[in-house]
C-alpha cells in the first residue's frame, strides 16, 4: 500500500497548478466537446479501458462477495457483523492504547520510536475498507481462529482489504479522467491562444501530457496487479469451505435426529393401535 500513498503524494507535489486549475478548465472542456471542430479529444489507449472494464467486473464481484459472506456469517452463525465490527475497533483500540501506555512507560520518549510508529501510521491505507479489514483481522486472532466467531471475522476481513484495495485504484481511476480534461484543456487553450502565447502555453500542454501519460501508466500496472492477483479465488474457496461446513454440521444434526423421529414414530403407531 505504500505504492498507493507514494502515487498520491507524487501527485500532489509535482503538479499542484493542475488541481487549482481543474475548475476553470472543466468549463473549457465541455464547450470544446460540444464544438467539435476545434475540440481536442484525448482518447484513452485501447489497453487501458479493456482493463478498466475488467476492473469493474472484479471490483463488482468483490463488493458481492463481501455482502454475501457477511450475510452468510450473519444467518448462519446469529451475528451481527455491524456490532462485531463496532466491537472490534473498540477492543483493538483500548488494547493498543494500553500497550502504547506500556511501552511509553518502560521505553521512556525514544524519538526513533515515536517517528517510526507515526510512519507506519501514515502509510496505513486510509479507506473505511482497510479499517474495517485490520480491526476483523487483529480482533479475530485474539477471539480464536479455531472458533466460528473469529473465522468468520477473519473471512470478512480479507475481503474488506480487498475491497479497500479495490477503492484505491478507483481512486487512480479518477485522477486518469482529471488527467485527460486537464490535456484536453492545455490544448484548446494552446489552439485557441494568441501567436504570442502559444510557446508559454506549449510548456503547459507538455507537462500536461507528461503527467497523463505517468497517471495511466501506474494505474494500468494498478489493475493488472489486481486482476492478476489470486486473492479473488482464495476468498471464493474459503466461502465454499464455509458453505461445507455449515451443510456438513446440519447433515449431522439431521442423521442424529432422524432415529429420534423413526423411534418416536412407532411409539405414535403402537399407542395408536392400541
Amino acid at each position: 500500500m505504500d505504492f498507493f500513498n507514494k502515487i498520491s503524494s507524487e501527485v500532489r507535489t509535482k503538479f499542484p497548478e493542475y488541481t487549482d486549475k481543474a475548475s476553470k478548465t472543466f468549463t473549457l472542456y465541455k464547450q470544446a466537446k460540444r464544438f467539435g471542430a476545434n475540440a481536442h479529444i484525448t482518447e484513452l489507449p485501447q489497453d487501458y479501458l479493456v482493463l478498466e472494464q475488467r476492473f469493474l467486473a472484479l471490483q463488482k464481484t468483490h463488493r458481492q462477495l463481501v455482502r454475501l459472506t457477511k450475510g452468510f456469517v450473519s444467518s448462519a452463525n446469529g451475528l451481527n457483523m455491524e456490532q462485531i465490527q463496532t466491537q472490534a475497533i473498540s477492543y483493538t483500540k483500548q488494547a493498543g492504547q494500553q500497550i502504547n501506555r506500556f511501552i511509553g512507560t518502560n521505553a521512556g520518549s525514544d524519538p526513533n520510536s515515536q517517528n517510526a510508529n507515526a510512519a507506519q501510521e501514515d502509510n496505513k491505507p486510509k479507506t473505511y475498507y482497510h479499517a474495517v479489514s485490520r480491526e476483523c483481522l487483529e480482533s479475530s486472532e485474539k477471539v480464536d481462529l479455531e472458533q466460528p466467531l473469529g473465522a468468520g471475522m477473519f473471512k470478512f476481513g480479507c475481503l474488506e482489504e480487498k475491497v479497500g484495495n479495490a477503492e484505491l485504484v478507483q481512486d487512480l481511476r479518477k485522477q486518469v479522467y482529471d488527467a485527460r480534461i486537464m490535456l484536453d484543456a492545455a490544448k484548446t487553450s494552446h489552439k485557441n491562444a494568441k501567436p504570442e502565447r502559444q510557446a508559454a502555453l506549449a510548456q503547459d500542454v507538455e507537462k500536461a501530457e507528461d503527467h497523463y501519460v505517468t497517471i495511466v501508466e501506474k494505474t494500468m500496472t494498478q489493475m493488472r496487479e489486481l486482476l492478476e492477483s489470486p486473492e479473488l479465488l482464495r476468498s471464493l474457496s474459503s466461502l465454499v469451505a464455509a458453505q461445507i461446513q455449515f451443510h456438513q454440521k446440519a447433515l449431522e444434526h439431521l442423521q442424529d435426529l432422524a432415529p429420534e423421529l423413526d423411534e418416536i414414530q412407532a411409539t405414535q403407531e403402537a399407542l395408536y393401535k392400541n
